[in-house]
């Protein structure tokens, strides 16, 4: 949610307990030229039909209906085929229970500018074959010819073209620190997006007889086919593919690999040789003791963040936050480590300042947050 949102509810709620100001009327009239959001705000002051929808909200957790609220919200900005004011007027009709809690709620504690916490951006480390190491960023434009290969880096994008096929395999590694993210192009035309935290190691030149990355980390495949084998390993296993879309996540710090595939198939062969088949809409979890789950999932909810959006379904606090520290480059603490574990629902925009997601949790009324520098504590209300 941005600034606009907060206002208008803060006006809103100012309309109805008769505490606007005449400028703040003269806005209030300015919205209300949308009839639809009109209809709901007469609706607002009849008083059957408050008491029909607080019963309908008392019936519900606030966290339930807020995110509820926000989910939705956020898939209508997605989309881009809705104002301001029809958001508005589905906040106040569809969910009037995340209505009715906004417009009651106490005027917001506005942020310094030290306690706003943007996103990430791209921004990448490139490791050569000799060892010397080039920092990417989309400020600096970087062109090389290295390893038989040209490099460009331009825009906030890594692009190989073969300069000429080399006989041996030369491997090069681009490391995306806390904070960052990168898209870039291999040599066969495959296009990699990296996240956070993320280390991948690829041929340069990718013209051997079958192309082998390494990864660590978070990344998304769209395969480019050529008839040779594509072959990502994971400490968990090794991907198998000809050509075909999918998403892994498998960082040193946590106990499990999830392979989600999105179009085509592959193969997942586990470390214990075991091979396992996945169609689309499909997902294998390997966990660190060898256990592996193979299960039809919502894809957006785990290669989401590619296209700009982190989807949670029922995640516990503490995953969500692993996440986040990772993107947005901060430590989260926790006055009561069972904070962590409640869970949450909704998508947060990849791109908004953390602040969003933290202020729509203040909401629920179940979780407060302070910010020192780069760490969060996280409390009860």
């Amino acid at each position: 949610m941005n600034e606009r949102f907060f206002d208008d509810a803060e006006l809103l709620r100012k309309s109805l307990t008769g505490k606007l100001s005449p400028k703040e009327e003269a806005r209030l009239n300015e919205m209300l030229g949308n009839p639809a959001l009109k209809k709901v705000y007469r609706e607002l002051h009849e008083k059957k039909f408050l008491d029909r929808e607080w019963n309908h909200y008392a019936a519900f957790s606030p966290r339930e209906g807020y995110l509820a609220f926000e989910n939705r919200l956020l898939k209508e900005r997605l989309r881009r085929t809705v104002r301001w004011a029809s958001a508005a007027a589905v906040l106040l009709v569809g969910l009037v229970s995340s209505a009715l809690l906004l417009l009651t709620r106490e005027p917001r504690q506005e942020l310094s500018h030290a306690e706003i916490i943007p996103p990430g951006s791209p921004k990448a480390t490139l490791t050569l074959a000799d060892g010397s190491r080039v920092d990417i960023t989309p400020e600096q434009p970087t062109a090389l010819q290295k390893d038989g290969v040209n490099i460009l880096s331009e825009g906030g994008t890594l692009s190989y073209s073969v300069e000429e096929p080399s006989q041996s395999t030369v491997y090069h590694e681009l490391k995306i620190p806390a904070g960052g993210e990168f898209h870039f192009v291999l040599g066969d035309g495959t296009q990699v997006w990296l996240n956070a935290g993320t280390i991948l190691r690829y041929p340069a030149g990718m013209t051997g007889k079958e192309r082998r990355l390494y990864l660590c980390g978070e990344a998304y495949f769209d395969v480019k086919k050529d008839g040779r084998r594509f072959l990502v390993d994971t400490e968990a296993g090794t991907i198998e593919v000809l050509g075909t879309e999918f998403g892994v996540t498998g960082y040193a710090d946590e106990d499990r690999l999830t392979t989600t595939l999105l179009t085509g198939k592959i193969r997942f062969t586990t470390r214990n040789g075991d091979s396992i088949h996945l169609s689309p809409g499909e997902q294998i979890v390997t966990l660190n003791d060898g256990r592996t789950l193979k299960q039809q999932v919502n894809v957006e909810e785990f290669v989401g963040w590619k296209d700009g959006l982190y989807v949670f379904r029922e995640k516990p606090l503490k995953e969500i936050m692993n996440t986040f520290e990772r993107w947005y480059n901060v430590s989260v603490v926790y006055a009561d480590e069972a904070i962590g574990e409640r869970r949450f629902t909704g998508n947060v925009r990849r791109y908004d300042n953390i602040n969003v997601f933290l202020e729509a949790l203040r909401a629920t009324r179940e979780v407060n947050y302070r910010i020192e520098g780069s760490t969060i504590e996280l409390t009860t209300i």
